[in-house]
């Protein structure tokens, strides 16, 4: 399919040679679920990728700072620190280069903005990354230590922070705004990979699902590298099948798409180190390569073309990787040395959460039991009618690049015994395209139904597909869009009827449907509360501190929860946050009982979902420590 092509069918036939729609006339295509009932309008398309795009930053943009920084994103921005004080630096260097780049741009350009908005020079003394690149210049003298105490942040006037001001960018926003719009502008690289394999209107109805889907808008708001992942995959995706296609249609030249796929891979590899993603590609590729029609053989020059692109791309998105110490952090991480916490909880039980425990890990139900709770239900139906015709083989050959990424890019994961939800993030775009695929089946079941109704008044109707289609899309958006409202801005705490509503938000996901969110302002309650020195124990010391800086408290002093010692240091009138998706085996005595034999001093919510209570030590509660 040639780029100004408006046809709606698939490119590939099923049960067939490899053929384009330019060999094939659009009317020879008899299965309903691509034939378009008439052409296209270009301009219509892009309005509505238009609409879908600005719609979906939108939502994802909203409101970015209203949950504060998570103990991983705090990694971050240490690294984003390390790079503004030394450029190139192995902070956080566990992980790829590229996405800590970019949000080293984003945050400079928010204090830009803000400079420019209060007119005067947002300087060490009074930005909020102030403490964080102090910080850094401590440990690059001291390397030994990774560590944070208390004393690596320094006090800051909270009248210098942006939290106030409507027109000011928070430093959660600048850090998190990057993969909104990534997550966004993948919207756009849905549709033209699935028009490739499926034609325009699936296209349109996947990257609209992207779009409004409140769990993609959820973890598309996190700033992780899951999100710029699937971006360059499905960029590399696309790029693969535009050279597919290029090739097919009389034998054109498809070097320039080749490549074009290479380099999105190897920026790809420089956002998150799965490069067994390739495997996807490659798979789908050599399925052709044996049949006589095929015309895209790229030979042993191309591939070694193609791998050279690949590791340039790779080292330029991600020079961090020519740092001896970035191959120390990456062995520690790989040994699992940086494991903190000794298990998570999942639907209510505690499991081991490292990944070479496989099976004996967190359960392999993990992420269906995801899918099954966090879909939509109009959406989830339509996923389990696209998959029937995927598995039957009614959605074309283009089926087969589906049926990999699954097998390849997902199942994996289901079986290693380390799982968090955000890794959901690499299977969520197929799962959207396969229903967009079961919504089209449910619009020619129902454009039947209503040629039926006519025929029984011996008339007939050319609008029954165009209004069948119509509706199944109309329920299927409005259902996304009507939900992501509704949780707006705390996404990732939505659970459909499946999973007992919003009533058990945070039950089925704790650590991942809080994520910290709530210890910031745990952390603002108790720096107005607590006498000086206080100690305050909790499952996220280094967060604790970071935020106690920035509200101008640094005496106060942070302890872990799940550390007999500290805990015997505790005195009377210190405080404990017991924070919801923070309960560990080796605190589990306390965040059970605790609650069920004191009462908080103050009780902390994501919107109506309680998130966190904070405990001052009365003599009560004390002894309950010192059990």
């Amino acid at each position: 399919m040639s780029s100004s092509s408006t046809s709606s069918t698939p490119r590939k036939v099923i049960n067939a040679a490899p053929v384009t729609t330019a060999s094939i006339a659009p009317e020879k295509f008899a299965n309903p679920i691509f034939a378009a009932h008439r052409p296209v309008n270009p301009r219509v398309v892009f309005v509505l990728l238009a609409c879908f795009i600005i719609s979906g930053f939108g939502l994802r943009a909203y409101d970015l700072s209203a949950e504060g920084l998570s103990e991983d994103e705090l990694n971050k921005l240490q690294a984003v620190a390390d790079y503004r004080q030394f450029g190139l630096s192995s902070a956080n260097a566990e992980h790829p280069m590229l996405m800590k780049a970019i949000q080293t741009v984003s945050v400079v350009l928010s204090e830009k903005w803000n400079e420019a908005v209060t007119g005067q020079d947002e300087n060490l003394s009074a930005s909020p990354v102030a403490a964080m690149q102090e910080t850094a210049q401590r440990r690059r003298e001291n390397l030994s230590d990774a560590s944070l105490s208390r004393d690596d942040f320094q006090p800051l006037n909270q009248s210098t922070t942006n939290a106030g001001s409507t027109f000011l960018i928070a430093p959660e926003t600048a850090l998190r705004l990057p993969a909104a719009l990534f997550g966004a502008l993948t919207a756009l690289l849905i549709f033209l990979f699935t028009r490739e394999l499926f034609g325009t209107p699936v296209a349109l109805l996947a990257a609209a699902m992207w779009a409004f889907d409140p769990t993609a808008i959820g973890l598309n708001r996190i700033a992780k590298e899951d999100t710029f992942f699937i971006f360059f995959f499905i960029l590399a995706s696309f790029f693969f099948t535009r050279a597919q296609t290029r090739a097919e249609r009389d034998g054109a030249p498809f070097n320039r798409w080749l490549y074009l796929t290479a380099a999105a891979f190897g920026m790809m590899i420089a956002a998150k180190y799965y490069p067994h993603f390739m495997g996807i590609i490659g798979a789908y590729y050599y399925m052709f390569l044996g049949l006589p029609t095929t015309r895209l053989h790229v030979g042993k020059m191309r591939w070694l073309m193609f791998f050279v692109v690949i590791g340039v791309a790779f080292v330029l998105c991600n020079l961090t990787i020519l740092l001896p110490a970035t191959w120390r952090e990456m062995l520690a991480f790989a040994s699992e040395k940086r494991i903190a916490h000794d298990s998570t909880e999942y639907i209510g039980t505690l499991y081991p959460n490292r990944m070479s425990l496989w099976l004996r890990g967190v359960p392999v139900s993990f992420f269906y039991i995801f899918l099954l709770t966090k879909t939509t239900l109009p959406m989830l139906a339509a996923f389990f009618a696209g998959l029937t015709q995927v598995v039957r083989r009614r959605a074309g050959d283009g089926r087969l690049f589906l049926l990999f990424w699954l097998l390849i890019g997902f199942l994996p994961f289901t079986l290693l015994g380390g799982k968090f939800t955000r890794y959901y993030t690499l299977v969520l775009p197929l799962i959207h395209i396969v229903a967009a695929i079961g919504a089209r089946w449910f619009g020619a079941l129902l454009a039947r139904g209503i040629s039926s109704f006519f025929a029984s008044f011996k008339t007939s109707s050319t609008l029954a597909p165009r209004l069948a289609h119509g509706i199944i899309a109309l329920i299927i958006i409005a259902s996304l869009t009507v939900t992501s409202f509704a949780v707006m801005p705390y996404y990732r705490l939505y659970n459909n009827a499946l999973g007992g509503g919003m009533v058990r938000a945070g039950e089925l996901f704790p650590h991942d449907d809080f994520y910290d969110a709530s210890m910031r302002d745990a952390v603002y309650t108790i720096a107005r509360d607590a006498a000086p020195n206080a100690r305050i124990a909790s499952e996220s010391p280094r967060l604790f501190l970071h935020y106690a800086a920035l509200a101008g408290r640094a005496d106060l002093q942070a302890v872990s929860l799940s550390d007999p010692n500290a805990l015997a240091a505790l005195q009377p009138y210190d405080y404990v946050i017991i924070a919801r998706g923070r309960r560990y085996r080796s605190n589990d005595f306390i965040t059970q009982t605790l609650p069920a034999q004191s009462q908080p001093a103050f009780r902390l919510s994501l919107a109506a979902t309680p998130s966190i209570q904070i405990f001052k030590l009365d003599p009560a509660s004390f002894a309950i420590i010192r059990q």
